[in-house]
């Protein structure tokens, strides 16, 4: 799994002043793990993002949402299988599935061979889209819960570095320093920026007293904010893919 960011993804921060605005904020790569060149939308994202449409009964109710799909992309550019992996509105969900049942893309290659991909595709339906603050730093903590959960702290720097910190029942224990690459973090801030992180209330809780906790922490220029939930699927799919990088660096300890 990677994300990419490259010629045909806008960056999430870009500023756009017109009304209303759709906007593809990232691309994450799920499978395979590496390819030589990601899929690829034929005719260029803004013809695409020009083809999608803004739900009417959500511009006259004043409704904003954020839309994450699935979609495998075959050998032929052809998407075989679309489904809506979260969602902050059903009314969004068609418009985003109907851009992808009708685009062609070029398809993913591995050793100058296509190949099947799949990949995430998140889509923003913003009335009055702003410029995102820069994101400087992303804390991931994974509380313990009332088993055997793993509890730990990762921090995640703009400068590529990364902290770990094993707590109970953590594989690692102690403190260990590593490196992350600039389009993972670029990444995960954008898929933060996509959830509306910074719209969501501190604490996402359900009644259960046994369920593991996540706390995402984000710091910007102008504020930080945690949110802490034990059922919240975006936010656990984002501390998973932290997880999943975090999985395939290279650790060191560090010193007392």
């Amino acid at each position: 799994m990677e994300i990419v960011q490259d010629d045909y993804i806008d960056p999430f921060w870009t500023n756009l002043s017109t009304s209303p605005v759709i906007y593809v904020d990232t691309v994450v790569i799920i499978f395979p793990s590496k390819v030589d060149n990601t899929p690829h939308f034929t005719l260029g994202l803004r013809t695409f993002i020009d083809s999608i449409k803004y739900p009417p009964i959500a511009l006259r109710a004043g409704i904003e949402g954020k839309v994450l799909l699935n979609v495998t992309i075959d050998k032929a550019g052809f998407q075989t299988d679309v489904n809506v992996k979260w969602s902050s509105h059903v009314i969004f969900n068609q418009p985003a599935i109907s851009s992808i049942e009708k685009l062609k893309f070029d398809p993913a290659t591995t050793n100058g061979q296509p190949v099947d991909c799949e990949i995430l595709i998140p889509f923003s339906f913003d009335l009055h889209r702003k410029r995102n603050a820069y994101i400087d730093q992303i804390i991931v903590d994974k509380g313990s819960c009332l088993g055997t959960c793993p509890s730990y702290t990762i921090t995640l720097n703009a400068d590529g570095t990364a902290l770990y910190e094993g707590h109970q029942y953590a594989q690692k224990k102690g403190k260990w320093k590593a490196s992350i690459e600039k389009n993972q973090f670029i990444g995960l801030s954008s898929l933060l920026f996509a959830i509306r992180f910074f719209n969501l209330p501190p604490r996402l809780a359900t009644e259960a007293t046994d369920f593991p906790w996540v706390t995402i922490t984000v710091s910007t220029e102008k504020e930080t904010k945690s949110v802490s939930t034990d059922y919240y699927l975006p936010l656990w799919e984002i501390a998973a893919l932290v997880d999943y990088f975090m999985e395939r660096v290279e650790w060191e300890t560090v010193g007392e």
